[in-house]
Formats: structure tokens, sequence, C-alpha cells
């Protein structure tokens, strides 16, 4: 609605003043009940796929979005070819990323029982969203170990708690962090909360040796401080769409971390070591535990709606 009041107040003629006032009362009558915060106060309750760049249009993310059925079968998609083929306006290039302050950390060291507030103030009158990172540096790349959202209010302000722990993969006998890509709330009870995690890891069918790229899905319940996960499915997105895999005693597991080489080009690889060999489907499970010791780098990412990140991390040592 707001890309279509934009161009309402735009307009050149009244055909295009006419199919504005169009898609504006479609969503009026399509949306039965929205709601959003002071950071968001162009929100309307539905939102459309919008890359800002040609870049962005070509990627082959978990399904190719020319494949789409909903690309396929109106103008949209022929819209975006289009419209990522104009050059960018100088304001456009010049336009900043988000700014993050600073980030101000309670203490340096973690250890059991202990925790540290991490705080920052982002900036940027087009901001996305913003995450809570865990990392590591390791021969000048970072690795991510998970990500997980975190509130933005209309100040920017940024805050997360850290306790050295994160979330665990566990099958009662092997057990590696979860590097979670994917953290969406479920529902918000007065006891507990649910949330639905997506985790990226390759699977080896038993009596094969090759390793497919899947997603697993876990549901997680927080009642207080414990968190207890149980797996539902792992799906393969394939250039056809999602596919469900199935996930057999004797098949094998390992996790897929994020890598960031120094030049800031990020790619997904399997973790050394870290294979899991399963024996029943029912014991494999997400809890929190406290991570292995060393220096950890946590901060916080925020993300343009254009795009365009900044992040700030500060080290942290856990005994």
């Amino acid at each position: 609605m707001h890309v279509a009041e934009n161009l309402k107040q735009r307009a050149q003629d009244k055909a295009a003043t006419a199919a504005a006032d169009s898609v504006i009362a479609a969503v009026r009558q399509a949306i039965v009940y929205s709601i959003h915060g002071e950071a968001r106060p162009h929100a309307n309750g539905m939102s459309i796929f919008f890359p800002p760049d040609q870049a962005t249009l070509a990627v082959r993310g978990k399904t190719s979005y020319n494949e789409t059925d909903f690309a396929q079968i109106n103008a949209w998609y022929p819209f975006l070819l289009d419209y990522t083929a104009l050059p960018a306006s100088d304001a456009e290039r010049n336009r900043p990323k988000p700014a993050i302050d600073p980030l101000q950390a309670s203490g340096r060291m973690v250890s059991h029982g202990s925790e540290i507030k991490i705080t920052s103030q982002a900036h940027g009158d087009d901001i996305e969203d913003a995450s809570f990172v865990l990392s590591m540096v390791d021969n000048g790349s970072r690795v991510v170990i998970g990500s997980i959202p975190v509130d933005l209010d209309s100040k920017g302000d940024l805050k997360e708690d850290w306790d050295g722990e994160w979330f665990t993969i566990s099958d009662g006998n092997e057990e590696f962090i979860a590097p979670i890509t994917s953290f969406e709330e479920l529902s918000d009870g007065d006891e507990e909360d649910v949330y639905w995690a997506e985790v990226p890891a390759q699977l080896r069918v038993s009596g094969t040796t090759q390793w497919l790229d899947v997603t697993l899905g876990f549901v997680l319940d927080f009642k207080e401080e414990e968190v207890t996960g149980d797996f539902i499915y792992a799906v393969e997105y394939t250039r056809h769409g999602p596919r469900e895999i199935d996930v057999d005693v004797g098949d094998d597991l390992r996790p897929m971390y994020e890598v960031i080489d120094a030049a800031g080009k990020a790619a997904l690889a399997a973790a050394d070591g870290h294979v899991m060999h399963i024996d029943d489907l029912d014991d494999l499970k997400v809890k929190r535990d406290p991570v292995p010791s060393g220096r950890y780098q946590v901060g916080f990412l925020v993300r343009s709606l254009g795009g365009r990140h900044s992040e700030s991390f500060v080290d942290v040592d856990v005994e």
C-alpha cells in the first residue's frame, strides 16, 4: 500500500492515479487484521518481494523467485526486471547504510551463572530488522555461530543479555552448537513462549556417500529459564521449490556455519568433526547449554530495507 501511496503522489496522469487507488482499495479489502509499532509507521499488513537491484533479484536462495507460481502468473516479476535494470540515481548510490553506535558491554568475561549486558543504538530511516549475533574469529574469517532477532523500538535502542549459553542440537550422544538462521515467535502465552527455529545442515542418507544441503526445523518451548525443542522436519530447497526430506535411523547429520572471509564474502561451510549418527529421531532435541570456553565476538547486525547492513561486535571471553 505504501508503494501505491508514493506512486499516487508522483503520478503524471489520471490512469496512474486510478491504478494506485485500486491497489490501495484492494489491500484494505484483503487485510483482516494488522498491527505495527512506532518503528514501522507505513506497515499496512501486506508485503511483497521488492529487491533493490538486479544482483538481489538474481540470487538463488531457498527458492528462485522467477520460478515461483506467483512470479509466473502476473506482471510483478516483469516489472521487477524493468525496475532493477534502471540505473541507480546519485541519491540512491549515496544513501547511507544503517549506523550502529559503539557497543557498550557490562563486562568482557562470562562464567557459569553470570551474564553481561550488551547495548547500542541503531540509526537510519529505513531499518528493516536487527539481530544479536554470536560469532568467533578463526584464521582471519568470522564464523557465525548463530543469530536471533532483537526488538528494535522507534529510538533504535539495541539491548541483549548474554549468559554464555547458546542453542545446541543433541541426540543424547553427540552435541553441536545450533547455527540458527531463522527464529520466529509462534505464540505468546502466559507461562511459555513458543518459537520456530531453522538450522542449516547437511544430511547423508544411510547407505549413500552424498551430503544433501537441508534446513532443519524445530519448535522451541521457553519455560522461564529452560528451553526445550523438538525436531519437526528437514527441507531441501531445490530449483523446483522446497522438498521435505525424510530423516531416518542410520542417517548422518552435520551443521553448516556461515563463514565470512576478510573480503566480506559469506559462504556456508560444514563443521569438521561434527557428525551426528541418528539412532532414534525422538532423541533429536534442541536445548541451551554453555558454549565451550574461549574468546567469542558478540554484537548486533542491523539491516536496511535496501539490503545494506552494518554490524558491531565486542570480544567476550567465556570461562
